[in-house]
């Protein structure tokens, strides 16, 4: 088999399951199939093309901040799609978000192999990118002709070999890993109300970002349609020492209408997910 025929028949079944996924199939269909059998031949016959990078490079400034890998938002680093230590190159197109976690676990390690390792199969865009890499790489070096036979996959910056010929059903990806919400972003959910001053120093703009981040909404008034109130610790010891002020009688006007209240105690905790 020509490595140009691998590659299309592996591009081909990742096109099936965005279709699959997109239309919200829990297994393929006979038509998902037929889809896949019509790219592949046009893939052969050089009637259709694969799209480029650049759509990929929009999706990824489109999606949340989030690692690619596992979804968990926060401090986030660049990751290398294919390692530098087997021939990666440090464009964007290589370049993905990851968390420190995923990005010390992957290491050097190829995309699929290190995805196998963990017994789980790659997110679709993930892998779309990496398929898309491998083919520019392939294009680029003279090798979309060559029989897998005469090819040196030691050398090779791809494991395709790792890549199954037929993926899992659709029930079992995913497009993209859903942003994981952190420990410290939970306390935004829900409708609150956030006292913008007291959370040291935020403006009204980073405050309604905090929210957001958290999938939460704010709203600035107080009103009893909040579910909980968000507090610093610095007025929250002011509170509790009796000392009167707007913010200290609304939040006793909140707290006396049953209305929760969560108390942000460290400026640590704040910065963890106002600056990156």
């Amino acid at each position: 088999m020509k490595l140009r025929e691998r590659l299309y028949r592996h591009y081909a079944t990742l096109g099936m399951a965005v279709y699959s996924l997109k239309n919200g199939n829990k297994t393929y269909t006979p038509i998902a199939y037929g889809i896949r059998k019509k790219f592949l031949k046009q893939l052969l016959e050089g009637t259709s093309k694969v799209k480029s990078i650049f759509k990929d490079e929009k999706m990824k400034m489109d999606l949340p901040d989030a690692c690619c890998y596992c979804g968990v938002v926060g401090k986030l680093t660049l990751d290398h799609v294919v390692p530098r230590i087997r021939g990666g190159w440090d464009s964007g197109d290589n370049l993905v978000f990851a968390c420190a976690r995923c990005n010390s676990d992957k290491k050097g390690d190829d995309l699929v192999v290190w995805y196998n390792r963990r017994n789980q199969f790659p997110p679709i865009y993930i892998l779309q990118r990496y398929l898309k890499l491998a083919m520019q790489y392939c294009d680029e070096n003279g090798l979309m002709e060559e029989e897998e036979e005469n090819l040196n996959w030691e050398d090779f910056p791809f494991s395709l070999r790792e890549i199954p010929d037929e993926f899992p059903q659709p029930s079992e990806l995913v497009l993209s890993v859903p942003p994981q919400k952190t420990e410290e972003q939970k306390i935004f959910e829900g409708t609150c109300h956030v006292f913008t001053g007291d959370l040291y120093g935020l403006t009204r703009e980073e405050a309604r970002n905090l929210v957001k981040a958290g999938g939460g909404e704010t709203r600035l008034e107080v009103s009893s349609h909040v579910t909980h109130l968000v507090v610093g610790q610095q007025l929250w010891e002011e509170y509790k020492k009796g000392k009167t002020t707007n913010k200290i009688r609304a939040t006793q006007n909140l707290q006396q209408k049953g209305i929760p209240i969560k108390i942000i105690p460290e400026i640590a905790f704040l910065t963890k997910i106002v600056k990156k």
